[in-house]
């Protein structure tokens, strides 16, 4: 099918819609999209903005997830703050063995907050070297090497929420 075929089929289809207002859409629609994909893979700015927008998706996705793990381990630390307070002020009989649990937990999350802070900062310096490894060809090493610690803090962050939950549930049940 040649693109001025198309072009009539979808224009035919459109004239449908207003005219009889429902969708029918012609069938060789499909098999024109599938052609187009022989096309671009020899182009090679398409596939410099394929490999940039991918590095984009990359980066944002990167960056939702130390947000999270920031998020998660700040807002446990809250938590237990605030529970921390309202026990004391309210209860007669307060077991110091919650206080301790209580403690070992915020600390846990604590240790979270930084290990996600520090992924950040680990985060910009990767791509700082992955910036100027096209300079110096040796730095692209140093930019794998920070992001392998970026992806390791981040995931050391989450098992400390998952962790810091588990001591504060075992020293309040």
């Amino acid at each position: 099918m040649t693109d001025d075929t198309f072009l009539e089929r979808v224009n035919e289809a459109v004239r449908n819609i207003h005219k009889n207002r429902i969708v029918q859409v012609p069938y060789d629609v499909t098999s024109h999209i599938e052609p187009s994909r022989e096309i671009y893979p020899n182009d090679p700015q398409m596939r410099f903005n394929g490999e940039i927008e991918m590095f984009r998706t990359v980066i944002d996705a990167g960056s939702s997830a130390l947000r999270a793990a920031m998020i998660m381990n700040g807002g446990a630390a809250i938590a237990l703050l605030s529970f921390l307070s309202t026990s004391l002020v309210h209860a007669e009989n307060f077991s110091t063995g919650l206080v301790g649990g209580v403690a070992q937990a915020l600390l846990i999350f604590l240790v979270g907050i930084f290990l996600a802070g520090s992924a950040s900062g680990t985060r910009y310096l990767a791509q700082y070297a992955y910036y100027h490894s096209f300079q110096k060809p040796i730095v692209l090493r140093t930019g794998h090497f920070l992001n392998f610690i970026t992806i390791t803090l981040s995931v050391i962050s989450f098992f400390s929420f998952i962790s810091g939950g588990l001591l504060a549930y075992y020293a309040i049940a």
